[in-house]
């Protein structure tokens, strides 16, 4: 089935094989495309790669997107923080396992899965970060350490990275304020951060963020979101 799928897609679209092509050279434990024929129509691909360096995948990447003039989205993930997603039911992982094409290696993926796809809540949702209006913006925010004057009434319910960039995409000026700290006070996935920086076109507010805490550049985890932003900022 996944093997007819991906042939089918290379059918009706003949210019990705030759993308395909350059994807396959990468060095990687799997690579999925996800929502493809809807993000091919808008000439991007939204991908999902398995592997042990991400910085050099998405540096790769940027190398295929600019050969071929085509907007690339890559979240890449080492098999740990996969694991920890996938097993903590991410919402941003779920919906992109949900919509897929395997590209490669699909006997590994399956084999990386074969434990937690299953038990993973696949419940699409149909709204975009853009798409919140205040009110479930400043309920998400207070999930995570920010709150303001009023009771948040629970609501819609966004990832703390998700929430850094709906924040920045229609949060007011003092709720924008406020994420150099929720930087600091917050655990999060830097690869995770970045794909969405880069997927809704905010790497350069990330950077300012980061240069905002550089009293704390020595935090492992702002450092790795500093290398990804170089990578997919060029």
């Amino acid at each position: 089935m996944e093997l007819s799928k991906k042939i089918d897609f290379i059918e009706k679209n003949p210019n990705f094989s030759k993308i395909l092509s350059d994807l396959q050279k990468i060095n990687s434990y799997f690579i999925l495309i996800t929502t493809p024929q809807k993000n091919f129509n808008l000439n991007r691909i939204e991908l999902l790669i398995l592997t042990h360096d991400p910085i050099k995948t998405l540096t790769n990447c940027n190398l295929i997107e600019k050969k071929y003039s085509i907007k690339i989205d890559c979240l890449a993930l080492d098999i740990k923080d996969f694991d920890k997603l996938t097993k903590s039911n991410n919402q941003i992982i779920s919906e992109m396992l949900l919509n897929k094409i395997i590209l490669t290696n699909q006997e590994h993926f399956f084999e990386l899965t074969k434990d937690t796809i299953s038990k993973t809540n696949f419940k699409p949702r149909k709204y975009t970060l853009i798409d919140l209006n205040e009110n479930e913006l400043r309920y998400n925010l207070s999930k995570f350490g920010y709150s303001e004057f009023g009771k948040e009434q629970k609501s819609k319910e966004l990832t703390f990275e998700e929430s850094i960039i709906s924040t920045l995409l229609i949060g007011t000026a003092r709720q924008k304020t406020a994420l150099k700290d929720l930087l600091i006070k917050n655990d999060f996935n830097p690869e995770l951060l970045a794909f969405l920086a880069k997927k809704y076109s905010k790497q350069k507010e990330i950077q300012t963020l980061i240069n905002k805490n550089k009293q704390n550049s020595k935090l492992n985890k702002l450092n790795e979101l500093l290398n990804l932003m170089k990578v997919i900022s060029w």
